[in-house]
C-alpha cells in the first residue's frame, strides 16, 4: 500500500488544513493508501513585544516571527524532526526541505532548496541519491527555483497575481494537482515507488 506524507510550509497549520485542499483530496480519492498531513511545527515562543500599533502590523509581525522560526526550525533542527514513514513525500517551502531530506522519491513545490542547498546548514541539501523528484515551479513564485540534476524533473506552471498567492496557490490549483497524480501514477508504473 503506497503512502504518502505532507509535509506543509511555513505558517500557522492546523490540522483542519489538511481537508481543505484540492491536493489532499485529490490524493486521497486517487490513492487508495494512506495519505497523511504532517503538521511539523517549531517549539518557539513569540515575543511578547508589540512595536506596532494596529491590527495588520501587529498580524504581519506575528506572521513574519512564525515564518523565521518555522525556517529556523527546518535549517538548525531537520535532522532532529521525527517524520511518519513514507514511499513519497511531498512537501511545500520549507516542507520541501523535510522532503528531500528523507532519501526517498520526493514531490516538492515552492521550494527554496536552491538557495538553501547552498548554505551550510543542518538542512542542506545533499541531492546525490538518484530517488526521483517532481520539482513545481511557479514562474511569479519569488522564492522557487529549479534544481539542476538531471534526475529531477523540474516542471513550471504560471499562477497567481501577488506574490503570496504566486507561493501559497499550489495545494488548489488544477494543474500542479494533475501534476502530481500523474507522476506518482508514472512511477509507480515505472517500479520507481
Amino acid at each position: 500500500m503506497l503512502r504518502i506524507v505532507i509535509l506543509p510550509g511555513v505558517g500557522f497549520h492546523t490540522d483542519e488544513d489538511e481537508h481543505t485542499s484540492r491536493l489532499m483530496k485529490t490524493l486521497r480519492r486517487e490513492f487508495n493508501g494512506l495519505v497523511s498531513y504532517c503538521n511539523w511545527n517549531h517549539k518557539f515562543k513569540q515575543p511578547d513585544i508589540s512595536f506596532s500599533k494596529g491590527f495588520i502590523k501587529a498580524a504581519l509581525r506575528k506572521w513574519l516571527a512564525e515564518i523565521i522560526f518555522d525556517f529556523q526550525q527546518v535549517t538548525t533542527n531537520c535532522s532532529n524532526l521525527r517524520l511518519p514513514e513514507a514511499d513519497v513525500y511531498i512537501g511545500h517551502s520549507a516542507g520541501s526541505l523535510l522532503a528531500l531530506k528523507q532519501d526517498k522519491p520526493a514531490i516538492i513545490f515552492g521550494s527554496p532548496a536552491a538557495i538553501v542547498g547552498k548554505m551550510n546548514f543542518d538542512a542542506s541539501i545533499q541531492l546525490t541519491s538518484g530517488h526521483p523528484i517532481l520539482n513545481i515551479i511557479n514562474k511569479k513564485d519569488p522564492i522557487a527555483y529549479p534544481l539542476p540534476y538531471n534526475y529531477i524533473d523540474n516542471r513550471y506552471v504560471k499562477f497567481g497575481l501577488t506574490s503570496v498567492k504566486c507561493h501559497t496557490g499550489y495545494w488548489d490549483n488544477r494543474k500542479v494537482v494533475n501534476e502530481i497524480v500523474t507522476w506518482i501514477k508514472y512511477q509507480q508504473v515505472t517500479g520507481k515507488i
